[in-house]
């Protein structure tokens, strides 16, 4: 059983879940479950923005028809599985899963280097004047800002991942946030971004400890580069962006 929601431990929480509502039914079951049943943690991504009304134009011009359900998502996509033992089971790495005993690491790695740079590009863009991800890579200021602060800073806050290239894996981050077919809409990305950014920018103590990485250093470096960033924005958009622990919307602001 694989759970392809992005959340820590996905695995154990789908069994434990899995075995509670069999257990109120059938004791046996719920122990065959228990016994039998692989359920290995899981990441996935795949940039997927959420479908706005230019997007199903797009699609209606293409169609030729009205598809209210029509998703957007680039073609790249990346599936980590835990090793687990089945006799007989779907070889899935020859279609294209990663198998490690590491899910953990690949999803620091998620969430920091992308979903941070993410981030990023968001607020610091916004306050610019950009509206997608791909306008904001294209300004050649914030582009080199979110270069630095991934590769010299966040990637140097993770540890080693077996089969995991840091840097090329930024470079990868980076390359998609390029797409010009991808039309992410930054204030969709900062929406939410009271109950990202914790995740996404959180340093455990222990790794502070790393080399070349400093307690608050990139926290310091990302204030001072953002701030040089949206120095002179061309017009700061003023997309509302809404939080789940703040009301009203917060709405973004040029930092002078």
């Amino acid at each position: 059983m694989l759970c392809c929601d992005n959340m820590t431990g996905n695995g154990a929480k789908l069994r434990a879940a899995c075995v509670a509502l069999a257990r109120e039914q059938d004791v046996a079951l719920a122990d065959w479950i228990a016994d039998e049943v692989a359920f290995p943690d899981s990441m996935v991504d795949s940039i997927t923005p959420a479908s706005d009304a230019a997007f199903l134009g797009k699609v209606r011009d293409a169609l030729g028809v009205e598809d209210l359900a029509a998703v957007q998502r680039e073609s790249f996509t990346q599936w980590v599985l835990q090793r687990f033992d089945m006799a007989d089971g779907p070889d899935l790495a020859s279609a294209g899963a990663t198998l490690t005993d590491d899910v953990r690491g690949y999803e620091q790695a998620k969430l920091r280097i992308l979903n941070g740079a993410h981030s990023t590009l968001a607020y610091v863009g916004l306050a610019r004047g950009h509206e997608t991800v791909f306008e904001a890579m294209s300004d050649a200021a914030l582009e080199g800002f979110v270069a630095r602060l991934v590769h010299q800073d966040i990637a140097a806050s993770l540890a080693p991942v077996e089969g995991l290239d840091k840097a090329a894996y930024a470079d990868a981050v980076l390359n998609r946030f390029r797409n010009p077919e991808i039309r992410h809409l930054l204030a969709q990305i900062a929406w939410d971004g009271s109950q990202k950014l914790p995740i996404a920018c959180s340093i455990p103590r222990a790794q502070r400890s790393m080399p070349g990485v400093a307690s608050n250093g990139w926290r310091c470096r990302w204030r001072r580069g953002s701030r040089s960033c949206a120095a002179r924005p061309r017009q700061a958009r003023r997309s509302p962006i809404r939080s789940p622990t703040h009301s009203p919307p917060l709405r973004p602001v040029p930092i002078r």
